[in-house]
């Protein structure tokens, strides 16, 4: 996706910083996940922490799993939308 962005960018700097900003966007997003599951294995040493690390790890895949669907959602089905309910009526009986 990165690529595709950069086709609309006539500067070869403003392509350049564009990229710059996304890979460090990327690392500090990595950065702050990696430390989010690691303080609570870290509180896991004691053994009446045990339920915090599983309750945080079921959470981080859930929220993934949301925010996934929520982005297939968008990229597959919300760039279609019929201005109205007959154009998509027609639309299928072309099909």
């Amino acid at each position: 996706m990165t690529l595709l962005c950069l086709e609309s960018v006539q500067l070869l700097a403003k392509g350049i910083a564009y990229i710059a900003m996304f890979g460090a966007g990327s690392i500090a997003g990595m950065a702050l996940l990696s430390v989010e599951i690691a303080i609570p294995m870290r509180l896991t040493v004691a053994r009446y922490l045990a339920w915090l690390h599983n309750a945080i790890t079921a959470s981080d895949g859930t929220l993934s799993c949301v925010l996934d669907s929520v982005m297939i959602y968008r990229i597959a089905f919300a760039s279609f939308r019929p201005k109205k309910l007959s154009n998509a009526l027609l639309l299928l009986n072309k099909c």
